[in-house]
């Protein structure tokens, strides 16, 4: 791969999901590759070329279905053969980020190979507690950073305050410097997300100003109340967005409520569930998208989740871009080259966790 398609290889890849990044410049790729080199005595090369060149169009479908004539012109393996290589290809190296490409119905195309995508599984997981250990591993590199910088104790008796006297008020207008403080705290400090839970539970602050109607009885309904209604219900498990909507639909705290209201106490479950099983909730998320209070897309817009396409870069942003022309000048799969790129690849998930958090 030369210079300029090195570069223009970087810079699809810094434009696709977090996690294909993470994947397409991670030793499972290689590991993976090799397993299928190895298997049918096919060229390395000529897979890792089918990957660049994969990132480089995008994923584009019409390439992706094309895959078995592809690998028949370029490896001269036999029909069938050449269907076994894309579906092990598909499998191992597309099916475990296909989760962060929308459109990418891998698992069906699979099947339609005569493949079974079950057996593709161990990869995906494989993939999956890479992820994890590479978030946590670079979350705590920020948590430690930013440590240096705030009194842990300090902020939670500040959130703690809030929590107990100032909820409604977080409930109406939280935003993403809210939850970047909560996601700091709650992982810094492991038993604090059952301090305010409890707040949760005990809290008497009112979610509406209007009474309902609850047994024939006027009621107000109260922030703890919900919560604890709804653990009285439905347990004090981990639940899903199934669980929650079969409750919005069938309690008789929700029924009289209008679509508006009902919205609010799906909201307040779910900040619920995101402190009370935290960080369950953050799996498979990539963390630009962390969230403990939701926010709608206008409180997003609000803060401002795009920047101008003429903003100038950051000094972090730049020296990433110096980094990929450095990494192009080494040959692909050297030492000096890997090194390089886990060092852009850090860069970035730490930019895109930042920008999380201090935005």
């Amino acid at each position: 791969m030369n210079m300029q398609k090195a570069l223009q290889y970087f810079k699809v890849l810094s434009e696709l999901p977090g996690e294909v990044d993470i994947f397409m410049q991670s030793k499972l790729l290689s590991d993976f590759t090799g397993i299928i080199s190895k298997k049918y005595k096919i060229s390395e090369d000529f897979l890792t070329d089918l990957s660049i060149e994969l990132v480089l169009q995008k994923f584009d479908l019409k390439m992706i279905d094309s895959l078995v004539d592809l690998v028949q012109k370029e490896t001269k393996l036999s029909s069938e053969d050449s269907v076994e290589v894309s579906i092990d290809y598909l499998g191992m190296i597309i099916l475990p980020i296909s989760l962060f490409l929308k459109g990418l119905d891998i698992r069906s195309r699979i099947k339609k190979l005569g493949g079974e995508p079950e057996k593709y599984n161990i990869y995906v997981h494989d993939f999956e507690d890479l992820l994890e250990d590479y978030v946590y591993e670079e979350l705590n590199e920020v948590i430690a950073e930013n440590e240096k910088h705030f009194d842990i104790k300090e902020e939670e008796q500040i959130m703690e305050g809030m929590f107990q006297n100032e909820f409604r008020y977080l409930f109406y207008h939280s935003d993403r410097v809210l939850n970047a403080s909560l996601i700091s705290l709650l992982f810094a400090d492991a038993n604090f997300k059952n301090v305010l839970f409890k707040h949760l539970a005990n809290n008497q602050q009112k979610l509406f100003d209007r009474e309902i109607i609850i047994d024939g009885k006027n009621a107000i309904l109260s922030i703890g109340s919900l919560i604890n209604n709804f653990i009285s219900v439905k347990g004090g498990a981990y639940f899903n967005n199934l669980t929650l909507s079969d409750y919005i639909t069938n309690s008789k705290y929700t029924r009289g409520l209008s679509k508006d209201e009902k919205d609010a106490v799906i909201r307040l479950l779910t900040i619920y569930r995101n402190i009370r099983f935290f960080p369950r909730t953050l799996e498979n998320v990539s963390p630009d998208k962390w969230e403990i209070f939701p926010l709608g897309i206008s409180e997003k817009e609000k803060v401002g989740t795009h920047q101008p396409l003429s903003a100038p870069k950051s000094p972090e942003e730049q020296e990433i871009e110096n980094l990929e022309k450095m990494a192009a000048g080494y040959e692909l799969g050297s030492l000096e080259r890997r090194a390089v790129e886990e060092e852009i690849r850090k860069m970035k998930l730490s930019i895109r966790y930042q920008g999380a958090v201090r935005k």
